[in-house]
């Protein structure tokens, strides 16, 4: 920790990756007074990023970007992990290509975290 600022290092991952029937895509937030920010455009983010479109080798298989972002954050910074995954639907290849993956029905998984200790997260219900 750094005891002059009271804030902890964060590393959370944003990625695109190929699963069955599309892109799963996971992106994380932290809250901001009353609003949610993603975290690669908060100021204090420092991130990484590979993309396999651009043949970078850092890009793990199957995987179609990753960005790795470095945050100091204050102990209990609420923190959510949104991931969206495809549905599985009927109906042919010709219809799906048609259609376009964009209008994929699609579940969304949300996760909160709280900031509690250097690289350390713990989930959390905000019931």
């Amino acid at each position: 920790m750094n005891s002059t600022q009271g804030e902890y290092r964060i590393h959370l991952v944003d990625r695109a990756k190929i699963v069955p029937h599309g892109e799963e895509v996971r992106v994380w937030f932290l809250q901001d007074n009353d609003a949610w920010v993603r975290a690669k455009e908060h100021p204090k983010a420092e991130l990484q990023t590979a993309n396999s479109e651009r043949a970078d080798n850092r890009c793990p298989p199957g995987v179609v970007w990753i960005r790795h972002i470095e945050l100091r954050l204050v102990k209990g910074t609420l923190l959510l992990c949104r991931t969206s995954s495809p549905l599985a639907q009927q109906g042919d290849m010709l219809d799906f290509l048609t259609r376009g993956a964009s209008r994929s029905r699609r579940q969304v998984r949300e996760q909160y975290h709280r900031v509690v200790g250097n690289y350390r997260t713990r989930m959390t219900n905000l019931s």
